[in-house]
């Protein structure tokens, strides 16, 4: 493993297998709005009070860890349920990033968010069979400011500064649906990321 501090952090197993499946069922629609255009919609919610419990117990499990690693404890979570689907022309997300907006060739703060966490709700599977209820080929989660990508693994979470270094692109989802949770957190003491505590690349920190 390497010593040196990674900017990312990855934690597995954050909820489980039969907990995603329950997810996918209460929230994830079984056929897609269509554009005017013919491609199926990406489609986004917020939780329900039982799924944010479920969600505020995992954030509590690893608070200590989360304090330790950006430096303050966490004050709120604002969670969403993203779903995008297969055989759309473009990339499931182009470069964006919760909490700012791009206009004008510069990122603009619109909410007071200092980390992003993202957890799957779908295992990766780039080989047949695939089982859809499960699986998804494709919605790899792209960071071109590192040039590398994470692939979905189901009740896995990562987390990393909402700054605009951290702007990310999903790639095209080829078959099935990718489900995720995407969380804006807010920590009691604001986060000052600085790039040159994190030195090295991907395969330093990972």
């Amino acid at each position: 493993m390497s010593s040196v501090k990674s900017p990312f952090l990855v934690i597995e197993e954050t909820i489980s297998p039969q907990r995603c499946e329950g997810i996918v069922s209460e929230y994830a629609l079984v056929k897609p709005s269509m554009s005017i255009d013919g491609e199926p919609l990406a489609y986004e919610r917020y939780l329900t009070k039982n799924s944010e419990v479920l969600l505020q117990e995992v954030f509590s499990q690893y608070g200590e860890l989360i304090a330790e690693k950006y430096g303050s404890s966490i004050e709120n979570i604002f969670p969403k349920f993203q779903q995008f689907w297969e055989n759309v022309k473009s990339p499931a997300q182009q470069i964006a990033l919760p909490g700012w907006k791009y206009a004008r060739k510069k990122w603009t703060k619109t909410a007071d968010v200092d980390l992003i966490a993202i957890i799957w709700m779908k295992d990766f599977n780039s080989s047949v069979p695939l089982d859809p209820r499960f699986e998804t080929y494709g919605g790899k989660v792209e960071f071109p400011s590192f040039d590398f990508s994470f692939v979905p693994v189901r009740g896995t979470m990562i987390i990393f500064p909402a700054v605009p270094n951290f702007a990310y692109a999903l790639s095209h989802v080829l078959y099935g649906s990718m489900e995720q949770i995407i969380c804006g957190i807010k920590l009691n003491n604001s986060l000052e990321y600085k790039a040159e505590n994190f030195p090295g690349t991907y395969r330093d920190w990972f």
